[in-house]
């Protein structure tokens, strides 16, 4: 594991999974969302040219832990180059779930500027189009690309929290520990 892309709908999980894994694997970390607008459609062609850019920066360093996707005509060339992908797909009742307890936590100040979910929307209703339409939209698109890919490289499908807790357990604890 030495190029890891970890992707999902928001409020799995994402974040804190890449960040532990880049720590006990000595990787550099990159959380796409901080690189990206986050109204897509209110992009500039030159905000979306300086995110390709960085994008395909990113991708060319010999090791990462990606966290995210951006945008979908980015994901032929995160899967193409990532050696190992963790895709966390869980129920998308989990998903807003998780999405309320971080909204709510966002509105009390108990998330900083630097914690996991800190870029997510701060309008509830933006927030829950986003996950509905990830569910939708671009699962269907991650699984169909994942497909050609099964066998070729290792595949982390986590559906449920106690898969999520085999993959802390088996590869984010540092080395030696």
């Amino acid at each position: 594991m030495r190029r890891v892309a970890v992707i999902g709908n928001a409020a799995g999980g994402k974040s804190t999974l890449a960040r532990a894994l880049a720590a006990a694997k000595g990787l550099p970390y990159h959380e796409i969302d901080r690189h990206i607008v986050i109204d897509v459609a209110a992009w500039s062609p030159a905000e979306h040219a300086a995110f390709l850019a960085r994008h395909a920066a990113i991708l060319a360093q010999p090791d990462w832990v990606v966290d995210g996707l951006g945008p979908l005509r980015t994901l032929k060339d995160l899967f193409a180059r990532a050696d190992t992908i963790v895709h966390i797909d869980l129920p998308i009742e989990q998903h807003v779930s998780r999405a309320i307890e971080r909204f709510e936590a966002q509105r009390a100040g108990r998330i900083g500027a630097e914690d996991p979910g800190a870029t997510a929307p701060q309008n509830f209703d933006q927030l829950f189009r986003n996950l509905w339409g990830h569910h939708e939209t671009i699962r269907p698109r991650i699984l169909s690309a994942l497909e050609p890919l099964e066998g070729v490289k290792p595949i982390f499908n986590l559906r449920s929290q106690a898969a999520i807790d085999g993959f802390f357990a088996a590869h984010c604890r540092p080395a030696g520990a």
